[in-house]
């Protein structure tokens, strides 16, 4: 089986470096057009394309504040694979640990947990569910926006998971 690796190239994406690995795929830094810096998540074409296919899907249509943004899906070299904005902060559990006494805790944790209970309230009105909702699926950025990331999981209400 075919591995990603620094300087393989899939469509127009340079992959820098990976930066998170799970069960449904790998994510890497990458270069784009432009020098612009994106995500890029991928996973072998054999390993469930349509249900990769899905979750890009149901990130596109979602335009909301606090999820992830994608932009571009694609196949190349044996992967399947979508791009997304790059978060760059520290996961949600890290975030609040890092305030300084009790108090800043609280604060911290409710200030992120309300924009992603916002989002979440839009996604389940839109008929969708995150299914993976856990501390490493919230990045909180250097500006304290936090960002819903891995709908790996994700389905339609009423919709089997399997």
């Amino acid at each position: 089986m075919q591995r990603l690796h620094s300087k393989l190239i899939l469509n127009k994406y340079q992959l820098i470096e990976q930066i998170g690995v799970g069960g449904d795929g790998e994510v890497w830094k990458t270069i784009g057009p432009n020098d612009n810096i994106y995500a890029l998540k991928a996973r072998p074409v054999n390993e469930n394309a349509q249900s990769f296919q899905r979750e890009f899907e149901r990130l596109r249509m979602m335009r909301i504040p606090n999820i992830i943004r994608v932009h571009e899906a694609g196949i190349a070299e044996g992967f399947v694979y979508y791009t997304m904005d790059l978060a760059n902060g520290t996961d949600f559990r890290t975030y609040v640990q890092q305030g300084r006494s009790s108090l800043d805790r609280v604060q911290r944790c409710i200030s992120a947990a309300k924009p992603i209970s916002y989002a979440l309230a839009i996604m389940h009105r839109a008929g969708l569910a995150h299914l993976d909702l856990k501390p490493d699926n919230i990045i909180v950025e250097e500006n304290g926006n936090p960002l819903l990331l891995d709908f790996g999981r994700s389905c339609a209400l009423g919709e089997r998971q399997i």
